[in-house]
């Protein structure tokens, strides 16, 4: 298995190129090969399916999942991919207004787009919410504190330790760099002095886009 990988590895390096910018190239030269190394068959209904709807998330039966991967027969993971040199503009939004020493990294979900710590992907400074119309920013800080920074925004706290923002536009955002970087720093402090098996995130999907309502399944420390 270790020399296979290592063969797909060599591919994706050589193919990358060739299909950048085109998603369904992306899928298919690069993405589904993938799965089928690990054994799925991607042509069986009965392990996968293309083109899934989920009754979940903010384009919920809407816009579908590139992949439903099944068990018994139940999804139990979703694959979504994207073109290879795609830019991700909230990514991209953030890391400008964190600024060159404050690195981060992503993981997008059905529900949501997080950004984290490069170190760990629990180690969350946002959540953001912006396929709904009011789009939502979680953020683990104290909502007196945000309130210090920007007096004026609709704030609640969903969850010990979090505050929710809710947006009137995803362009709000552009206005959030001084709450972003407290909680990059608040962040980074608190991974400092916190031993490595301890999680700093919630659990569950947060807010549930489909309605005003925050939702959190677990309470810390346990993480996703």
């Amino acid at each position: 298995m270790r020399e296979a990988l290592q063969q797909y590895v060599k591919r994706v390096q050589e193919l990358a190129e060739h299909v950048r910018g085109n998603e369904q190239a992306t899928r298919q030269s690069l993405v589904g090969p993938l799965f089928t190394l690990l054994g799925y068959d991607l042509t069986d209904p009965r392990e996968c399916i293309p083109e899934h709807r989920v009754d979940f998330g903010p384009g919920r039966s809407v816009k579908p999942i590139d992949w439903a991967f099944l068990q018994n027969p139940r999804p139990i993971f979703f694959v979504e991919a994207k073109e290879v040199g795609k830019k991700l503009a909230c990514y991209e939004l953030v890391r400008r207004l964190l600024g060159p020493n404050r690195p981060v990294a992503y993981e997008d979900t059905v529900s949501y787009f997080k950004i984290h710590l490069p170190e760990r992907h629990t180690w969350a400074l946002c959540r953001l919410y912006l396929g709904r119309k009011r789009p939502l920013v979680w953020v683990p800080l104290p909502l007196e504190q945000i309130q210090a920074m920007a007096p004026g925004l609709a704030l609640s706290s969903p969850h010990a330790g979090w505050t929710c923002i809710t947006l009137n536009a995803s362009a709000e955002v552009e206005h959030l760099g001084e709450v972003l970087r407290a909680a990059w720093d608040s962040q980074k402090e608190v991974r400092s002095n916190t031993p490595d098996d301890a999680e700093r995130e919630p659990n569950g999907a947060g807010p549930d886009p489909s309605s005003g309502e925050a939702n959190v399944e677990a309470s810390e420390p346990n993480g996703r």
